[in-house]
């Protein structure tokens, strides 16, 4: 019998990011409980057996899987249960146009986030529900990309939570919550620079106020990175 053919998307290399967040809609698919908890109780049945038969190799990938699952019930269990696969973004990320589309670990985003999501990743974080977050978002400070008209800039930010088992990164990535972002074409300087004109006058995450100087923030910092 011949061997499937793995599904290839076709994307044309000049797809704007409108296109390719629309399609990314599109293909937003929906967790099922039912079926996560099935997989479960395979998974585990498996690996008794594996064990038995002394099939060690199997049995830590299966319990893995298993571990997995376990994983994203408790994603569901907090209210979450759509997601977009890696291979649909990356597949789509690169043929935009002039590259604006990143997908980046929110570690390296160099953007402020609005206090409401803060305050969503903070309860996700307190209750351990995902190993790593991932924004994927339009960047409009390159030399190209600062010449399209405001009026047609994609500015929603996409917040994304992953799961991760000995250092494998499942294929789904949640959706958690998306924002309109009108600093998308700042430089991080320039972000920095016009801060508190463009929150007017204020810092407004509360979060900042527990650190009045560099030295105590930075210390802060060091203790998350431990």
């Amino acid at each position: 019998m011949a061997k499937k053919e793995k599904e290839i998307i076709d994307v044309e290399v000049t797809t704007t990011p409108s296109e390719y967040f629309n399609m990314l809609k599109e293909s937003v698919e929906t967790a099922s409980e039912e079926n996560l908890k099935k997989l479960y109780e395979n998974a585990s049945a498996m690996v008794k057996k594996y064990m038995i038969t002394g099939q060690t190799k199997g049995a830590e990938k299966v319990y893995n899987f298993a571990q997995m699952c376990a994983k994203e019930l408790k994603v569901l269990n907090h209210g979450i249960d759509k997601y977009l696969t890696r291979e649909k973004i990356t597949n789509y990320i690169k043929n935009v146009e002039h590259r604006e589309v990143k997908l980046i670990e929110m570690k390296n985003y160099e953007r402020e986030i609005p206090d409401d999501v803060v305050d969503k990743i903070m309860e996700l974080q307190n209750n351990n529900v995902f190993d790593e977050y991932f924004i994927l978002f339009t960047d409009y400070t390159g030399k190209e990309t600062k010449k399209i008209a405001a009026e047609k800039r994609d500015k929603d930010p996409i917040l994304l939570g992953a799961l991760i088992i000995d250092n494998y990164l499942n294929n789904r990535l949640y959706y958690i919550d998306s924002w309109e972002d009108d600093k998308c074409d700042l430089t991080l300087d320039k972000l920095v620079s016009e801060y508190r004109d463009l929150n007017d006058g204020e810092i407004v995450n509360d979060i900042i106020k527990e650190y009045p100087d560099i030295d105590s923030l930075k210390a802060a910092m060091k203790a998350v990175e431990k």
